[in-house]
C-alpha cells in the first residue's frame, strides 16, 4: 500500500513539473498565417508591442487575427492537482476512521494519504496562482482595439477651440 501512495504522489509531481514548463508567452496569429510569440509589453489602438529574445517588435492590430494568452494549461493542471489533493485528503479522512489502534495498517494508510495530499496540493496551488497571474497579466497588457481607442470628442456648444 505504501508503494502505491508513493507512485501516485510521484506521478502527480512529475505531472506538475512537466506542466510548469508551459509557455509564459502569448501567441499572436497574424492574418497571413504567421505567428508571433513573446510577452505582450503594451498595446494601444493601432499596435501591440511584443518582447521576444531581448527585442521588442511592433505588430499592427490590423494584422492580428487571434491572440492566445499564456497560463491556460497551467490553470487546468493546477486544478487537477488540487482536485487530486482534495480526493486524497478525503481518502485520508476516511482511512483515519479505521485508526483505532496506532501502528495498524489503517493508521499508516491515513498518514500516507495525508502526506500525499499535501505533496500534491502545494504544487497544484502554486501552479494555479502562478498561471492566473500570468494569464491576467498578459490579458491586461493586450487591450482590445475598441477599448484602446480614445473616445471621440463631443461638442455640445458648436464652438471649436
Amino acid at each position: 500500500m505504501q508503494r502505491e501512495w508513493g507512485r501516485r504522489v510521484a506521478t502527480y509531481l512529475v505531472f506538475a513539473a512537466c506542466s510548469s514548463g508551459c509557455s509564459s508567452s502569448a501567441t499572436l496569429r497574424l492574418r497571413d498565417g504567421r505567428e508571433v510569440r513573446g510577452k505582450i509589453s503594451r498595446s494601444d489602438a493601432d499596435a501591440v508591442w511584443v518582447e521576444s529574445e531581448g527585442h521588442e517588435r511592433l505588430v499592427r492590430r490590423n494584422d492580428v487575427d487571434d491572440v492566445t494568452h499564456p497560463g491556460r494549461t497551467e490553470m487546468v493542471v493546477g486544478g487537477i492537482l488540487l482536485a487530486a489533493a482534495l480526493g486524497t485528503g478525503i481518502a485520508a479522512g476516511v482511512s483515519s476512521s479505521n485508526c483505532d489502534h496506532p501502528g495498524r495498517a489503517g493508521c499508516v494508510d491515513a498518514q500516507l494519504a495525508g502526506v500525499a495530499a499535501v505533496a500534491v496540493g502545494v504544487p497544484g496551488l502554486f501552479l494555479e496562482f502562478d498561471s492566473i497571474a500570468t494569464y491576467y497579466g498578459s490579458v491586461s497588457r493586450y487591450v482590445p482595439p475598441a477599448a484602446a481607442a480614445p473616445p471621440p470628442p463631443t461638442r455640445s456648444d458648436g464652438f471649436e477651440f
